[in-house]
């Protein structure tokens, strides 16, 4: 998602410069994917080195390379860091200079403030919705040099997307979050936080997803796309608002994942078959 929500990002920076695709070095191209890449697996490794002992608890993650054994925590955590800095010195060197700065803005959030308030409060999901939303502005400032307005568009979509995401995910996974001590959303006491989050946050991801429309960054086709997807985003959401259980948790996951990939595909046909 890293990988998508980055070139989101670039993509529409160079609609708003008017230029495209080849107009880059494709030095540049490789660079800016391998980036995000390399990036994104080296904050996963580093996560799961810092959380190895908590995912041994959890079914869902006691497979993973470092809580089953399969490789040695200080093979996790050279291959974190190393992974990690690749895709720093790619962009910093290769790329541009700030979206280094976003994606090692990223990385600090993630693995030093997210990754440990999951243990203590339950509003670490939207403390977490702030970094994982960070890629587009880093895709953008690779395109154009400088964060403005479209930027931040881009950036309150994924921060939108990321909390009916992952509060669907937390409710398929409530009892091994509970068995790793996580702090979630999912308790009786807190069932009616749980519900007003997917409303408000659904609500404004469907709204933050026209704006592009408003601001000129794209066209009526997109838009059309964006308030039809929006509302089987919508219904699915209402599904698990209405009825907490496991097939509506899962039919709004799979809408989540299936949301942005999309929008960007429906993005970059109208750019260039449409408009």
């Amino acid at each position: 998602m890293v990988l998508i929500s980055t070139w989101f990002g670039f993509y529409a920076g160079i609609v708003k410069l008017n230029q495209s695709i080849s107009s880059y070095e494709p030095i540049f191209i490789i660079s800016l994917v391998l980036g995000a890449l390399f990036s994104s697996c080296g904050v996963a490794a580093l996560n799961e080195y810092i959380e190895a002992d908590l995912d041994k608890l959890m079914d869902r993650t006691k497979n993973r390379p470092i809580p089953s054994g399969t490789i040695s925590a200080k093979a996790g955590l050279i291959f974190g860091v190393l992974m990690s800095s690749i895709g720093l010195a790619l962009f910093w060197f290769l790329v541009n200079k700030g979206t280094a700065i976003i994606s090692a803005l990223t990385l600090v959030l993630y693995l030093f403030i997210y990754t440990p308030l999951k243990r203590k409060t339950p509003l670490n999901t939207l403390v977490g919705a702030f970094p994982g939303a960070l890629p587009p502005l880093g895709g953008w400032l690779a395109a154009t040099g400088k964060l403005s307005k479209e930027a931040w568009i881009l950036f309150a979509i994924l921060f939108a997307w990321q909390i009916p995401h992952f509060l669907s995910i937390a409710w398929i996974y409530r009892k091994d979050y509970k068995k790793g001590g996580f702090k979630m959303y999912t308790g009786e006491k807190k069932i009616t936080v749980f519900r007003l989050y997917i409303f408000i946050f659904t609500f404004l991801m469907i709204y933050y997803s026209i704006l592009p429309t408003m601001v000129g960054i794209a066209g009526t086709f997109y838009l059309a796309s964006a308030m039809i997807l929006g509302m089987i985003f919508f219904f699915s959401s209402m599904g698990l608002i209405l009825k907490q259980n496991g097939r509506t948790a899962k039919i709004l996951l799979k809408t989540t994942v299936f949301y942005l990939p999309l929008l960007l595909i429906l993005y970059i046909i109208e750019q260039n078959f449409i408009l």
